[in-house]
């Protein structure tokens, strides 16, 4: 598993918000849920949860699939690497 370097800041920027940063990125606004695991002996585990909608199937010919920015950059900063954007069909 990558390490990452984690920071939480309580009450930032006001009472009740917290700001996470994950590689010195912040990424508070894709981020749902936090759970941090300090188990002695052991390096601390973070699993986040981001702000994605789970779904078992979806089958669409149309569909325009949309990412927010704060959970788009959430997950390039612990790794996934965006699909490469579509190039628009010729004309014939």
């Amino acid at each position: 598993m990558t390490r990452h370097r984690i920071t939480i800041t309580p009450n930032t920027p006001r009472f009740g918000a917290h700001q996470l940063l994950v590689d010195g990125h912040d990424i508070s606004n894709g981020v749902r849920s936090l759970r941090l695991a300090l188990n002695p002996g052991e390096i601390p585990t973070v699993e986040l949860g981001l702000g994605i909608i789970e779904i078992d199937r979806m089958e669409s010919e149309q569909a325009e699939l949309y990412i927010p920015d704060t959970t788009r950059d959430a997950l390039i900063t612990l790794g996934w690497t965006p699909p490469a954007p579509a190039v628009p069909e010729e004309m014939p």
